[in-house]
């Protein structure tokens, strides 16, 4: 009973009760009231999850980004939902710089690097694109504002230059990579030499030019899991001139 006590805490118990409880509930909200309505408490538990690891450590949130960023596309073939994924992307930019920016004011070591020259630059072009929502020949706000979701990409700049602060970072996220490059690749051999799934089928066909896109040349293009056939040549081609580089580095 003692060393009952010592191994096992109540947190723990909570945890595992927690987890029995939801095991228990959502299928039970699947079958008896509705399938919609267990998609949604699941991803609102997968969500919360997310923002307390984000918060937690901004690092983890930079490798969670890397995980949806490389299988949204995948999400998207196989649930057929006509659900903007990639504002997640956003959000989860975002949320990593906040957390980065808490992160570091206890450590009082964020770097704004207003001096560097590639900071300035971007300052200045993100600062033209922002007063171009003032310009009476614009034609549509609206789509100045679809067009704003990329300013993200400035406060990844940031994310991304504390992130890889020390070389045990820097391999851990090279190895994180090359993993993800590798899985790429061979679900792209896959689909060379075993075909295309059901659900890849129902996505190419679910626009009419679609197909016309991907059917060149008498051959199906390959695109893995990712966006298109550009973005997967693209993704393995810089991927294999980087493993080709690290190969011939010494260290």
């Amino acid at each position: 009973m003692n060393l009952f006590k010592k191994n096992i805490s109540l947190r723990q118990i909570f945890q595992v009760l927690a987890l029995l409880f939801l095991a228990i509930l959502i299928p039970y909200l699947m079958v008896k009231i509705s399938y919609l309505l267990a998609v949604i408490l699941l991803i609102t538990i997968v969500s919360f999850l997310v923002v307390i690891s984000i918060f937690w450590s901004y690092r983890t949130g930079l490798y969670i980004l890397l995980v949806y960023s490389s299988f949204i596309f995948l999400i998207d073939r196989i649930l057929m939902v006509d659900v903007p994924y990639g504002i997640a992307v956003e959000f989860l930019i975002i949320l990593i710089f906040i957390a980065l920016l808490i992160q570091q004011k206890g450590k009082n070591s964020f770097q704004w690097k207003l001096n560097e020259p590639i900071v300035i630059i971007q300052i200045i072009f993100y600062s033209y694109f922002i007063l171009q929502i003032a310009n009476p020949n614009a034609v549509s706000i609206s789509a100045w504002l679809a067009s704003s979701r990329f300013l993200t990409t400035f406060l990844l700049f940031y994310i991304i230059l504390h992130f890889f602060s020390s070389i045990r970072h820097i391999k851990f996220f090279t190895i994180s990579w090359l993993i993800i490059a590798m899985m790429v690749a061979s679900y792209g051999i896959f689909q060379e030499y075993f075909g295309l799934r059901d659900f890849e089928w129902r996505w190419i066909r679910a626009v009419p030019n679609r197909y016309d896109l991907y059917f060149v040349w008498g051959q199906m293009r390959k695109f893995s899991f990712l966006s298109d056939p550009s973005a997967y040549g693209l993704f393995l081609g810089f991927t294999g001139l980087s493993t080709l580089m690290m190969s011939l580095a010494l260290f």
